[in-house]
């Protein structure tokens, strides 16, 4: 993380420069599951695709001889709560990304690049939050409770200590992947916690999208990470 997270601040603010001109490409309008004007069948309809999902990866584990960990179970069922916390406190659905952007954007004014001047930083939300402390925005704000709360836990359980120094490769690895990382959450307005997590249990198409897109790429950084020292 030491290396991954400063890579991932500088891909996203490299996003952030290159989301103007690709959302020139053209969209679609939102598309939400269910496609009803009638919130419950598009809950119904939501829940069911999500249940029908995880059957499948029930099945699969279960095919394979793999046991889900009760651990996991439980991991999910606090991630859903928390997700439903974060909703109900700040209004909206949980993200990382924005947070992050901002921090790499006044780090950017900081270091003396005119950040402001470009098309992102111009617009109301961006604009609002490059000026106001990093404290003032929910997203910047969960970041860094994130942050704390992995090392404390990483302390407490001695995680460092019992893990030796990584390999240059592997560093620039993670270096590359943060900036990876970055570039695609800004684009894809989120990353595993903002467009797939908040995308799918709000009733977006793109979360789902988004998701298959992840294992295309997953698979493809599987099949690199050898070359780094994995």
């Amino acid at each position: 993380m030491l290396f991954a997270l400063p890579g991932f601040v500088i891909g996203s603010v490299l996003g952030s420069l290159a989301l103007p001109p690709v959302l020139e490409w053209g969209a679609l309008n939102p598309i939400a599951i269910g496609g009803s004007d009638s919130l419950l069948v598009s809950l119904l309809t939501n829940a069911s695709l999500i249940f029908g999902v995880m059957a499948v990866c029930f099945y699969l584990a279960h095919k394979t001889g793999r046991a889900l960990s009760k651990k996991w179970l439980l991991g999910t069922g606090l991630i859903a709560v928390l997700c439903a916390l974060v909703f109900v406190i700040s209004g909206h659905p949980w993200g990382v990304t924005f947070g992050f952007t901002v921090w790499g954007g006044k780090l950017a004014l900081l270091a003396g690049l005119p950040i402001d001047k470009a098309v992102f930083w111009q617009w109301p939300g961006p604009a609002l939050a490059l000026k106001q402390s990093v404290f003032a925005d929910i997203s910047s704000l969960m970041n860094f409770g994130m942050i704390i709360g992995a090392g404390f836990l990483a302390a407490i359980t001695a995680s460092f200590a019992q893990q030796p120094w990584p390999p240059s490769r592997q560093l620039i690895a993670a270096i590359i992947g943060g900036l990876l990382m970055g570039v695609g959450a800004r684009l894809a307005f989120g990353c595993n916690i903002g467009a797939f997590l908040a995308g799918i249990s709000s009733g977006s198409l793109h979360g789902w999208l988004w998701a298959i897109c992840a294992l295309a790429g997953s698979w493809i950084g599987i099949k690199i990470r050898p070359y780094f020292g994995f």
